[in-house]
């Protein structure tokens, strides 16, 4: 797949993700949203979901179940053991980049900073 192409895909991909739940909201909602649908955070609760569907819910259940059992046991279903994997002459290792090394240390002091669980930034500025 060319360049070009896989840079369209991600971008419809996440014009996708964000647009899609305002389509559902929309079907959902006929098109008629409240004046505070957009406001967050959610100023009301709510409501309660009150009408669970066993039948939906026994038909998911076993959907999975199915999808489970292909993954862990594909003989069930007809797969065939393949071959044995032909050997690769492996390239030597090789270091990681200056890249790995900076979001590591930025990974690893933003995980530290935020597992003080600081009340404020006084801390820092004083």
């Amino acid at each position: 797949m060319s360049t070009p192409k896989k840079v369209s895909c991600l971008c419809l991909s996440i014009f996708g993700i964000m647009i899609v739940p305002y389509i559902g909201a929309y079907i959902y909602a006929d098109g008629n949203f409240e004046k505070d649908y957009f406001d967050f955070p959610p100023l009301k609760p709510e409501e309660v979901f009150n009408n669970f569907s066993w039948p939906v819910f026994w038909a998911v259940a076993v959907i999975f179940a199915i999808t489970m059992l292909l993954y862990f046991f594909p003989t069930l279903f007809g797969w065939k053991k393949g071959d044995s994997p032909i050997r690769v002459n492996t390239s030597p290792a090789v270091a990681f980049q200056i890249w790995f090394w900076a979001g590591l240390v930025v990974w690893a002091g933003s995980l530290i900073f935020l597992m003080q669980h600081l009340s404020g930034p006084t801390w820092f500025l004083n």
